[in-house]
């Protein structure tokens, strides 16, 4: 490669990532702008969860991602929407997560359950906070309870009859149950639903990762 090429590609290369970074921030600054000067509480509300989530995806190290979510924890309680509460503590669930902190993210994801699983609300709610347990309580060697919630969100998924969510159910029952001692043949059956859903849904990367199990 030429100096004058390699100096092309590595200014190609700033620009991508100057631009990419200048987005960030302004739709960072669009979210910021719109927690304080919502009219609606739950737009203010719903805009500290994607704050949150953004500053972790800027800069992981900044502890500005925890404090959005647990305004929007806190702010949400006292407002009493029951689902906006709780995905407000699922998405603080999500948070400890990314930071590695597995067993304090578990009590975030079952009380968002909790707060759900007897109310009318979308089955997708029921299943995303039931399998973040899963993954959660798995990750942090809780795999009775991540077997539990997985089991629990797999028959909402069959009931209703949501390909993505089976899978992701089954695939987390094989991984929970291969770190079972003596369930080595409820993994592999987990494994295989979840490869056959996979076959379904046309999904490569999905078909791999349960092949790689098996």
């Amino acid at each position: 490669m030429t100096t004058i090429i390699k100096i092309n590609f590595w200014l190609a290369t700033f620009l991508v990532l100057f631009n990419g970074l200048a987005g960030a921030q302004s739709d960072l600054d669009s979210l910021k702008h719109t927690a304080e000067t919502a009219e609606q509480e739950t737009e203010r509300l719903r805009a500290y969860i994607d704050l949150s989530r953004m500053i972790h995806r800027i800069d992981p190290n900044d502890p500005e991602d925890l404090y959005y979510a647990e305004l929007a924890v806190n702010q949400s309680q006292e407002f009493g929407d029951t689902l906006l509460w709780a995905e407000s503590l699922d998405n603080m669930g999500l948070l400890h997560r990314f930071h590695s902190r597995f067993g304090q993210a578990i009590p975030f994801h079952r009380q968002a359950l909790e707060l759900v699983r007897e109310k009318p609300v979308d089955a997708y709610f029921k299943m995303r906070f039931a399998n973040n347990v899963g993954v959660a309580a798995r990750y942090d060697g809780a795999f009775d309870m991540a077997v539990e919630h997985y089991l629990y969100a797999l028959k909402i998924a069959e009931q209703e009859d949501d390909l993505r969510n089976i899978a992701i159910a089954s695939n987390g029952l094989g991984n929970s149950f291969s770190q079972i001692e003596g369930n080595e043949e409820a993994a592999l059956s987990y494994y295989l639903k979840a490869l056959e859903v996979e076959k379904q849904r046309e999904n490569g990367l999905g078909m791999a990762m349960n092949y790689l199990s098996i």
